[in-house]
């Protein structure tokens, strides 16, 4: 396996890696929006983790998405006495 991760630079919350010379990016579905990334056909799976409390990260490069993930924290019980303090 090649190395994947050549380069790697932060533009808000938007990752992006250089492998093999392609840009791979990594982010929420609206920073794909602005590359001009269309995720109409992931549409779908994106509301349904959203509507799950997910929230979703799209992995993917210039041209489409190639995956979803979808991430959601477990609130800890001590969660309120220490927002509390």
């Amino acid at each position: 396996m090649k190395r994947m991760l050549v380069n790697a630079t932060q533009e808000e919350e938007l990752r992006v890696a250089l492998v093999d010379g392609q840009r791979i990016y990594v982010g929420g579905p609206h920073f794909f929006g602005r590359l001009g990334v269309s995720l109409i056909r992931a549409a779908q799976d994106i509301d349904r983790l959203q509507d799950h409390g997910k929230t979703v990260v799209v992995v993917g490069d210039e041209d489409a998405p190639w995956a979803l993930i979808g991430i959601r924290e477990r609130v800890r019980p001590d969660a309120a006495q220490a927002v509390a303090e």
